[in-house]
């Protein structure tokens, strides 16, 4: 249980840290998981130290991570209000949220907390941007290839598909 805790304090702080923006991807899919395991009930080992005999197991994790998570933002961010930090904590344990409306929240939740409002905020929507790119890749080779003498020759494929460049 106690490796729980410490990992979800973990990548907190990464997320938080500005000077750590890369694998933004990975610590929010791993957190997003964690989060949606406590959520579902899926701990079956109690992590907090007092025990409620009116709660199950599952719903104890649930209230206390909630609780947890919810100091560790307030002692390290001081400058957000504690109504903020609450509403973030429980749109991070929404589990009818998919990875990219969780992307979402965390990201809006970086850029309140003014640590990065000064900053360059590109990487955190990095995944986004080589999607566009791609599809104006695209776009543009085949506008291209339905002109004919616009296509090098070496980017003619011998398939009509596009193929994008290594």
């Amino acid at each position: 249980s106690s490796f729980l805790l410490l990992f979800i304090h973990e990548i907190l702080s990464i997320m938080t840290d500005r000077l750590h923006k890369s694998g933004f991807k990975l610590q929010l899919t791993i957190l997003n998981h964690l989060f949606l395991l406590i959520e579902k009930g899926n701990i079956h080992v109690l992590l907090s130290t007092e025990s409620n005999t009116n709660q199950s197991i599952e719903e104890q994790n649930k209230i206390y991570i909630k609780e947890h998570v919810t100091q560790l933002l307030i002692q390290a961010f001081p400058n957000l209000t504690k109504q903020h930090i609450i509403t973030f904590v429980i749109g991070c344990f929404d589990s009818n949220k998919d990875i990219n409306l969780f992307k979402e929240h965390i990201r809006d939740f970086l850029i309140s907390i003014k640590e990065f409002e000064s900053e360059d905020n590109s990487d955190l929507y990095l995944d986004e941007k080589l999607a566009n790119i791609e599809l104006t890749n695209q776009l543009q080779w085949k506008y291209r290839s339905s002109i004919p003498g616009l296509l090098k020759p070496d980017e003619i494929n011998d398939n009509d598909d596009y193929v994008g460049q290594d």
